[in-house]
């Protein structure tokens, strides 16, 4: 292990020099070699990638910074525009943090014993027809009865309940990814767990809103999908190379056309059927045509992922144009008491972030501050540095943790945990906080009550013990075929 890290410290300081260097798309290049240096960390450590958090953190990251950023300069031309002109210094403090994230990594593997034995990781998980249908259920009924009721997410309903579901949106689409991993068959089973995924959220997307949903369901189960492959050492054929790269493209064309309609009936405040048609079909007219394609396709995509008043935010607090924040008890209180409805705590915030934005004057809207912006008002670099440290320890050793105890059931819980990562960035400090403190374990308890009360989960032992007495070397390419 020690001479492993001391291979991963030349890569690392070649990094950190040239992310010193007063240089756009150098600065974006050794965010790369930096997601490299993470990726091979948590694969020496026999963690699920590319559906680990280390991974995932960075990918959020360069999402949206990188490909968000650099897009939306490129495509708009607006590289000095509002926000973008902070952009070279966000992607310099962004790497320094990665940075100290590798760190933090290493500090971990130091006192947390590595698990590099090969084990069954998901044979406790029973994907069925009927235990997929209760699922399903609890999922569907949930958002029904708020319906029918006009419960809101304020009220003790919508906190326990729909805010429940809502916190492991994420659990179905885990499971088609393990579904498809075996070989599974039934387009019903695959079909009900991905509409599971996208309850909470439906008439937001029929409405042409939640489009992100879309990207972010297909990262999980593509993302699941490959860690498990890649775990039992499965050959991933050219066949579903394709078909992913496929699904990529036909996703983007989808989501520009998403964007088109919304464009077109966002200024309409008729929701009739006829007036939707009547979007539909002006968004098919124009959407359609040589030039428009590729730019409304990309161009949502990017604009959306670059999140500019997070980066005016950034810059302005950078510049020291606002006073160093801190953190208040406040803070504490929102963090600790995140879990209260605000029937009983009248305090309590619309999120912390939407609060930071709206302090600031950046609108009243869902406008995230994210987790640069954020750090940086309170302590600047400082805060950077040691944030970012602590989550690259904290996250790995919760990953290696979750692993290796509670068989199947911990792997569900690590992927879950490692898919939270995926929104790390677009958080403010407190969020990042409550995370750990509070969601991992209270939505781990519903999870497990969810699986267990389905039947999809056969049975928790206390420690997942190997099947096999051979050892996984994580570091060569998986090309054998699926053990017997």
């Amino acid at each position: 292990m020690k001479a492993n890290t001391e291979r991963e410290i030349m890569p690392l300081l070649f990094a950190t020099s040239g992310l010193l260097i007063p240089s756009l798309y150098l600065r974006a290049a050794m965010i790369c070699v930096l997601g490299v240096i993470i990726y091979r960390i948590e694969r020496r450590l026999a963690l699920l990638v590319p559906a680990s958090p280390g991974c995932v953190f960075w990918f959020g990251n360069f999402g949206s910074y990188v490909v968000g950023g650099i897009g939306t300069g490129l495509i708009y031309d607006s590289w000095n525009g509002y926000g973008m002109r902070y952009l070279d210094g966000a992607l310099l403090y962004i790497g320094l943090g990665l940075v100290c994230y590798i760190i933090g990594m290493w500090v971990a593997t130091s006192f947390v014993k590595v698990d590099m034995s090969w084990m069954d990781i998901t044979k406790d998980i029973q994907i069925k027809h009927k235990g997929v249908l209760i699922l399903s259920a609890l999922f569907i009924l949930s958002v029904v009865v708020s319906h029918l009721y006009g419960f809101s997410y304020g009220d003790l309903y919508g906190n326990l309940v729909i805010g429940a579901i809502q916190s492991i949106e994420s659990l179905p689409i885990i499971l088609a990814a393990i579904y498809l991993m075996r070989g599974g068959r039934s387009k019903w089973i695959v079909v009900m767990l991905l509409c599971s995924g996208f309850m909470t959220s439906i008439e937001g997307i029929s409405m042409g809103y939640g489009r992100g949903k879309f990207l972010i369901v297909f990262i999980v189960c593509v993302s699941v999908w490959i860690s498990l492959q890649l775990w039992y050492r499965i050959k991933i054929t050219t066949k579903s190379k394709l078909l992913i790269m496929s699904s990529a493209l036909m996703l983007l064309v989808l989501l520009g056309f998403m964007a088109q309609y919304r464009e077109i009936f966002g200024s309409s405040e008729d929701t009739s059927r006829y007036a939707k048609q009547e979007a539909l079909t002006a968004a098919n007219t124009t959407f359609w045509t040589p030039s428009n394609v590729i730019t409304a396709s990309l161009g949502p995509i990017v604009s959306r992922a670059n999140e500019v008043n997070s980066l005016e935010l950034f810059g302005r607090a950078e510049s020291g144009e606002y006073e160093r924040y801190g953190f208040t008890y406040n803070d504490l209180k929102q963090t600790v008491l995140a879990w209260m409805p605000k029937k009983y705590f009248p305090e309590k915030g619309e999120g912390t972030g939407r609060d930071i934005m709206v302090e600031y004057g950046f609108g009243e809207g869902n406008i995230p501050p994210s987790l640069l912006g954020d750090i940086f008002r309170r302590s600047g670099v400082l805060g950077v540095v040691c944030l970012y440290f602590v989550l690259g320890l904290a996250s790995t050793v919760l990953a290696i943790k979750l692993k290796k105890s509670w068989g199947s059931f911990g792997i569900i819980v690590s992927y879950y945990f490692a898919l939270l990562c995926l929104q790390f960035y677009t958080m403010d400090v407190d969020g990042i906080f409550s995370i750990f403190i509070y969601r991992v374990p209270s939505s781990a308890v519903v999870i497990y009550w969810v699986l267990r009360f389905s039947g999809i989960l056969a049975a928790v032992p206390a420690k997942s013990a190997p099947t096999h007495g051979r050892r996984l070397n994580v570091m060569k390419p998986y090309t054998r075929t699926r053990p017997a």
